[in-house]
């Protein structure tokens, strides 16, 4: 089974697969968030985050590999607003232009080494001079559970943050315990981390 039949087959059993909860990361940072930015929600499900950003006054386009979150993602966006985009495709297979997006939000993608540093490269070159990255993941010190990634190579440490977005400033990074959701298991705690990366401006 591939990458989007096996995510069609995730969203097809459930409801509402993580729940309709805006990620709360995302809402802690909301003052760094202005009317008229472009962003760009990275595996971005049923698109209730990108939703919360638009009801901010950002442009959103909103890029899931499953057609049926997609599917659902338009039924939450319609009637709600008008500043959404859906994309279904891979990220990895995008190729935007250079400094693209003011803001990139990456929630909870979890993939191999090789592709999650492709993926990173593609997202520095995205992001625009003074773009703000959000990103939250389980951490590597995460105990592998039944309900998700099985290979410890798929979480990451603060190191690796670190390294891989060195070009960026810092201006958050947290390991710690949070709630989570997937409908089939409910609220669960898990340790994530939680990074905000801001890019110089060009006057800077």
């Amino acid at each position: 089974m591939n990458k989007q039949s096996n995510w069609d087959a995730r969203y097809q059993q459930s409801e509402h697969l993580f729940g309709t909860r805006v990620n709360q990361f995302l809402i802690s940072q909301k003052d760094r968030l202005k009317p008229g930015m472009n962003a760009l929600s990275i595996a971005d499900g049923e698109a209730f985050n990108s939703i919360f950003l638009a009801e901010l006054g950002l442009h959103v386009l909103s890029l899931d590999i499953s057609q049926t979150a997609q599917e659902k993602a338009r039924l939450n966006i319609k009637n709600k607003t008008s500043n959404v985009t859906l994309r279904c495709a891979d990220v990895l297979d995008q190729n935007f232009q250079q400094a693209s997006f003011d803001v990139i939000t990456v929630f909870f993608l979890h993939i191999p080494s090789a592709q999650r540093h492709l993926l990173h490269q593609k997202i520095l070159y995205w992001l625009k001079p003074g773009g703000l990255l959000l990103y939250e993941c389980f951490d590597a010190d995460q105990t592998l559970q039944d309900w998700m990634p099985k290979d410890k190579n798929l979480l990451l440490s603060k190191q690796q943050i670190r390294e891989d977005f060195s070009e960026l400033t810092s201006i958050h990074l947290d390991k710690k315990s949070t709630l989570s959701y997937e409908e089939t298991l409910g609220e669960i705690t898990v340790v994530t981390l939680q990074y905000a990366g801001l890019r110089a401006s060009k006057n800077s």
